[in-house]
């Protein structure tokens, strides 16, 4: 490498330097993970799975609408959207767990096309029947909760649907 080369006869010819440090030639390998720039250019990778999630959200909101129990004030506490969630109000929302990890926590979250909630199971962490345990549930499931936003903005459940079954034809 011509480069170290130099930068070693530089030193050496240094009176005041005591010692001749020796470079070593390094040939990155990284460029074998790079993508060919026409596909980095037209393909982004960002939102990869958003388009699926959205569809299986739009798919599924039905059924899980049909799974809920009777009750007279189902359709008052039904929140359209996430971000139409309201501190202190009992409501239901559906949307698509998504399981984040953070310093070895795992943490859920119910996310729609208009944004995100977190997910608090008040059950101790001891209690064998808790509504939300992150290794029974997997990012992708569409689910509905009900519950109440505190007002930190975190949304503490009491109840979850999951969809019905299809009919079969």
């Amino acid at each position: 490498n011509k480069h170290s080369k130099q930068m070693t006869q530089s030193i050496e010819n240094d009176p005041s330097s005591p010692e001749t440090r020796r470079y070593s030639s390094f040939t990155p390998q990284y460029s074998r993970f790079r993508h060919p720039p026409s596909l980095s250019v037209t393909t982004p990778y960002n939102r990869q799975y958003s388009h699926i999630y959205t569809c299986r959200l739009n798919q599924l909101r039905p059924r899980i609408l049909s799974s809920l129990p009777p009750s007279p004030s189902k359709k008052s506490s039904l929140t359209d959207r996430v971000i139409d969630l309201r501190e202190g109000l009992d409501s239901l929302v559906i949307g698509t767990l998504v399981k984040t990890e953070d310093e070895g926590e795992e943490t859920l979250v119910l996310e729609d096309e208009s944004g995100r909630v977190a997910l608090l199971d008040p059950s101790s962490d001891d209690d064998d029947d808790k509504i939300l345990n992150p290794a029974d549930l997997a990012t992708g499931v569409v689910m509905g909760v009900r519950g109440t936003v505190r007002s930190d903005g975190v949304l503490v459940v009491r109840q979850t649907y999951l969809p019905s079954l299809p009919p079969i034809d």
